[in-house]
C-alpha cells in the first residue's frame, strides 16, 4: 500500500496540530509538509515547513491536507486545495456563509476529492448530557 502524504494547512484551530499529531499513529500516512504555521510545528512534526500554500497544492506528493486555517480563509484554501486535487480533513465550521459553504461543496465535487469535516462534539455527546 501506498503511503498517503499529508500537509498541515495553518494554525488557526487550535486542534490542527493535534490531528497532524494524530497521524503518527495511523499506518500508511504521515505528515510530509507544513505550511502557514510555526516552523517549531513542523520540526516537531519531522516535516519540511513550505513558503506558502500554493507551494504546497502545487506538490504532486502531497495526498492530502488537514486544514486549520481562519475559518473566514477556507472558501480559498478549501477551493484551491480541492482543485489542485487534495483530499480534505477541515475544522468545523468550514464555512463563514452559505454562498461560501456552495462554491467550497461545487469545487469537491467538481474535483472528486474525499472531503470531512470535524465535528468533535458528535464524538463525545456526553458534554451536554448532565449527570
Amino acid at each position: 500500500m501506498r503511503e498517503l502524504k499529508i500537509a498541515l494547512l495553518g494554525q488557526w484551530h487550535v486542534h490542527g496540530f493535534d490531528f497532524a499529531k494524530k497521524l503518527e499513529n495511523i499506518e500508511g500516512c504521515h505528515v510530509a509538509a507544513a505550511a502557514d504555521c510555526p516552523q517549531q510545528w513542523a520540526a516537531e512534526l519531522s516535516c519540511p515547513l513550505y513558503p506558502d500554500l500554493e507551494a504546497v497544492f502545487e506538490d504532486p506528493s502531497i495526498d492530502g491536507v488537514i486544514v486549520a486555517s481562519s475559518i473566514a480563509d477556507h472558501r480559498q484554501v478549501l477551493t484551491q486545495a480541492a482543485q489542485a486535487g487534495k483530499h480534505i480533513f477541515v475544522e468545523k465550521a468550514f464555512a463563514v456563509s452559505d454562498e461560501d459553504g456552495e462554491a467550497i461543496r461545487q469545487a469537491v465535487k467538481k474535483s472528486g476529492v474525499h472531503f470531512a469535516i470535524s465535528n468533535p462534539v458528535m464524538k463525545a455527546p456526553q458534554m451536554f448530557v448532565r449527570s
